[in-house]
């Protein structure tokens, strides 16, 4: 794999785990998914309007439509893990949510994309298997309600990450259009089509902005161009190698949620985060 690539995907995931602290502590919410999708779309236009009026990508209904389709596909993924950070905390939804999804990923580039895992795939599954149960055992035996909820969650979450890398890089290689552009046309293609719901939620989209601007504003920021990054890397290398390289955001995000939220079982957690990550890793590198 490309050292640029490489650098490209650790950038994208320092980024995801700090933004996703951020969104932990907004509490997350409809209103607050339906927001950062306006100010996202806001903030990106400026850059969008000259790169699209010089590039003019063409695309027909299909392309349109898979546009369309990848935009819902991150819009469920966004309501699964704001849903898995109400119910659970940031070292175990993170990791878990994280963790899943290059398994997953392997599998669904297998079927689509004819690439052959390798040892180190397999070696790596085992070892993203044994971190979910460290991490996940404690809470599910106490058998707290809310705290099995956000394991649920975060494993849906995985499951979704998984079916949008896949969607994502065919689409990055099948259809002619930078990354900055598809992902902001997603991001604004998802607004429109839930904007009948804008009106409903005014007022509590309105409460978000007033009591958490400053995280809203950086997350929008940082969000989109975190993945710009993953997306160019996946212009350059497989599909089985980037996702899991970016997973070392595991250990970034259960470091975040220990020691920056005071999140307990500190060195549990970041033992058992540091195994997924490992895991992720012996999938992208052997």
């Amino acid at each position: 794999m490309p050292i640029f690539a490489v650098l490209l995907v650790l950038s994208s995931a320092i980024i995801h785990a700090v933004w996703n602290l951020q969104a932990k502590k907004v509490g997350g919410g409809f209103p607050f998914v339906l927001l950062t999708g306006i100010v996202s779309s806001i903030l990106y236009l400026p850059v969008v309007v000259p790169l699209w009026y010089y590039f003019r990508p063409v695309l027909d209904a299909q392309d349109v439509l898979f546009i369309a389709i990848g935009a819902m596909i991150h819009l469920i993924y966004f309501m699964l893990l704001m849903r898995g950070y109400k119910n659970g905390e940031l070292s175990v939804v993170y990791p878990l949510a994280r963790g899943t999804g290059p398994a997953l990923t392997m599998i669904c580039a297998v079927s689509f994309f004819n690439e052959t895992p390798t040892p180190g795939a397999v070696l790596g599954m085992i070892l993203i298997g044994l971190g979910m149960f460290v991490l996940s055992a404690p809470a599910l035996k106490q058998g707290v309600k809310h705290l099995r909820r956000g394991i649920g969650y975060a494993l849906l979450t995985g499951l979704l990450i998984a079916t949008y890398t896949t969607f994502d890089k065919r689409i990055m290689v099948s259809i002619a259009i930078l990354p900055l552009l598809y992902d902001w046309s997603a991001s604004a293609s998802r607004t429109v089509l839930l904007s009948p719901l804008l009106w409903r939620h005014r007022m509590e989209i309105g409460d978000v902005w007033r009591e958490h601007r400053n995280k809203v504003l950086f997350i929008c920021l940082v969000s989109p161009a975190g993945y710009i990054l993953m997306l160019t890397a996946m212009q350059m290398a497989p599909v089985s190698s980037i996702a899991p390289l970016r997973e070392t955001s595991i250990i970034f995000g259960a470091f975040l949620g220990i020691r920056m939220l005071g999140e307990g079982d500190g060195r549990r957690r970041l033992i058992a985060a540091s195994v997924m990550a490992i895991g992720a890793l012996s999938i992208a590198l052997w």
